[in-house]
């Protein structure tokens, strides 16, 4: 029984040296990575209710297209009240480039003359109040009414007589500049408003494959937040993330074959376009107190050479890491 116990032990062991050892001949290192596409995350600029989806998941669309149209009743009626400001700041520019009215002329010259004629006679009576006055006359109390009058009178004929020649050299320089600045100020509301409106089409920037839409139909979307996804097809690359004592092997520019499975195709020939250390979470610990140390772990970007058919995000990649860097 012994006999047979060690006898098993020996043959195990024998099998597992020839596997080590046919893996070691073989040295085989096959890596895998996956595909992963440019993609576009499209947000509102402003907060709107979804009133028309255009587009389904997975969905070509075209760069400019309409994809989600939002409700924006807040806003639209600012826009009108900033229509009507821009109105309001032209008639008001207008009114004093024109000048006044030929009308309101008249009106303003006819109250000079009654101004005048006013001020004659509360002159003489001061006039005569005052005489009566030094004589004794009449109490003090009279006197300072006639006074107060004729003060009256003269500023309100000197008002008069300001609105006329205003009428003559007609607006200043400085009102009609100060006219302008309004009207200026006014429409550039307007097209900050229009601005905002002009936000309720969410459209496509690229053309591409709609990946996700992330907002339904009445629901209200929030400035800022991600609504709907938009993949480029067109610009896509692998993926690798390798430990360091095998980047050596390759640099920015180098080119190798890999294997799409999922597209059954295979020597595949990309070139490499980025490589970048990743975080400690992703370091390679050693398993050894001493003679060892930590290995770092470096993410490898490489774009194909000829475009792919077919070749889509989270596609797997495989790569035979023994013929890399051989011609």
């Amino acid at each position: 029984m012994k006999r047979i116990y060690i006898a098993a032990i020996l043959t195990a062991l024998t099998l597992l040296t020839l596997v080590f050892l046919a893996v070691v001949k073989n040295n085989e290192l096959i890596l895998q990575g996956e595909v992963d596409t440019r993609t576009y995350d499209l947000s509102s600029k402003i907060t709107g209710r979804v009133k028309t989806i255009h587009i389904e998941e997975g969905d070509m669309v075209q760069a400019g297209q309409t994809l989600i149209t939002l409700d924006i009743p807040d806003i639209t009626a600012k826009h009108e009240q900033a229509k009507a400001a821009v109105d309001i700041a032209k008639a008001k520019q207008l009114e004093i480039n024109n000048g006044i009215r030929e009308e309101q002329k008249k009106i303003n010259l006819d109250a000079l003359h009654q101004a005048e004629n006013k001020l004659r006679l509360a002159e003489k009576d001061y006039n005569r109040m005052k005489n009566l006055s030094d004589a004794g006359a009449v109490p003090v109390q009279k006197f300072d009414e006639a006074k107060t009058n004729y003060k009256n009178a003269l500023k309100a004929r000197d008002m008069a007589l300001e609105s006329v020649r205003m009428d003559i050299n007609g607006s200043r320089y400085e009102e009609k500049l100060f006219a302008a600045a309004n009207v200026k100020q006014a429409q550039s509301n307007q097209q900050e408003i229009k601005s905002y409106i002009d936000e309720n089409e969410i459209k496509s920037p690229i053309s591409g494959q709609v990946k996700e839409i992330a907002i339904e139909k009445g629901e209200l979307a929030g400035a800022g937040y991600t609504i709907i996804s938009i993949v480029d097809v067109t610009d896509n690359w692998i993926v690798l993330n390798l430990r360091e004592d095998l980047v050596s092997k390759i640099k920015i520019g180098s080119e190798f074959n890999v294997k799409i499975p999922a597209i059954g195709k295979e020597n595949i020939r990309v070139k490499v376009n980025y490589i970048s250390a990743m975080g400690n979470y992703s370091t390679w610990r050693a398993t050894k107190i001493r003679g060892d140390f930590d290995l770092k772990t470096f993410e490898i970007h490489a774009k194909p050479i000829e475009p792919v058919e077919g070749m889509i995000a989270g596609m797997s990649v495989i790569v035979d890491w023994n013929k890399v860097g051989k011609k």
